[in-house]
C-alpha cells in the first residue's frame, strides 16, 4: 500500500538573504507490505504499534530549501577552508545557495517486535562550490513489548546512531556515535510514558563528541516523562 506526504514550512531560523526563497519543501513516499503504516492522514509517524501491526514499510524522504542565511554559530568548521568566511562569533558571512536532504527509512512491526532504521544525507551548497558539503547520519533501533499484569507495556530498546561530517562541513568533519540502551514504560501507550535510558557517547575531533580532542561529551543516565493530551 503506497503512502505519501508533502509539506511546506516557514523556517524562521534562517533569513532569506539576497533574492532567496527560504521556505522548506519536504516529501516522503512510502510503500507498505502487510498492514499499512497509517490508515488515514496524520501529522506524526508511529514506531511502536503495541502488537496491532504486522507489516514492513520502505520509504524515501527528500527536502529542499532555497537560498538563505544561517544565523547559527559554527565553532567546529575547518579554519582553513572557512578562513575569512566566518565572523568573530563563528557565524557565516555568506549565504548558502540551497539545502537538500535525501534519506531512506524502513520500519518493521511483527507482533511485539519493532525494528526501524534510517539513513540521511544532508547537503548544503554555496555559490563557491569548494564550500559545498554533505553530512551523513544513520541509526538502527530495535525493541520488544512485554505486557505487564496491569495491562501496561514495558519495552526494552536499543538504538545505535552515527553522524559523519564532510571535509568542509560547518558542523565539523569528525564522527559522532551514540548508543542508547533503555526501558520505555507505556502506561497509556504514547499518551503517558516513563523511560529510563543509559546513553554512551563516542567520537572523534571536530564533532559534537569533542571539539578539540580534550573536552568530551560524557555518558549519562536519563529519566523522562511524556504526557500527551
Amino acid at each position: 500500500m503506497p503512502n505519501y506526504n508533502f509539506g511546506v514550512f516557514n523556517t524562521d531560523k534562517f533569513n532569506s538573504g539576497s533574492g532567496g526563497d527560504n521556505l522548506l519543501y519536504t516529501a516522503r513516499v512510502a510503500l507498505s507490505l502487510g498492514d499499512p503504516e497509517m490508515k488515514k492522514y496524520s501529522m506524526g509517524y508511529k514506531v511502536n504499534y503495541f502488537g496491532k501491526r504486522n507489516g514492513i514499510t520502505f520509504a524515501v524522504n527528500y527536502a529542499y530549501q532555497g537560498r538563505g542565511w544561517d544565523t547559527n554559530q559554527f565553532p567546529l568548521a575547518d579554519t582553513t577552508i572557512w578562513a575569512g568566511k566566518l565572523d568573530a562569533s563563528n557565524k557565516p558571512k555568506i549565504s548558502f545557495k540551497n539545502n537538500q536532504l535525501l534519506g531512506f527509512d524502513i520500519l518493521v512491526n511483527y507482533k511485539d517486535f519493532t525494528f526501524n532504521a534510517e539513513y540521511d544525507e544532508l547537503k548544503r551548497n554555496f555559490d563557491n562550490s569548494a564550500l559545498n558539503y554533505k553530512d551523513k547520519v544513520w541509526h538502527v533501533r530495535a525493541g520488544y513489548n512485554f505486557t505487564l499484569p496491569n495491562k501496561t507495556i514495558l519495552e526494552p530498546a536499543i538504538t545505535y546512531s552515527e553522524w559523519k561530517g564532510d571535509k568542509a562541513s560547518l558542523n565539523g568533519n569528525g564522527k559522532y556515535k551514540v548508543t542508547d540502551i533503555g526501558l520505555n514504560w507505556y502506561i497509556k501507550q504514547n499518551n503517558i510514558k516513563l523511560n529510563l535510558h543509559y546513553i554512551n557517547q563516542d567520537g572523534t575531533k571536530k564533532s559534537a563528541y569533542t571539539t578539540n580532542g580534550t573536552d568530551k561529551a560524557g555518558d549519562y543516565i536519563g529519566v523522562g516523562l511524556q504526557l500527551i493530551f
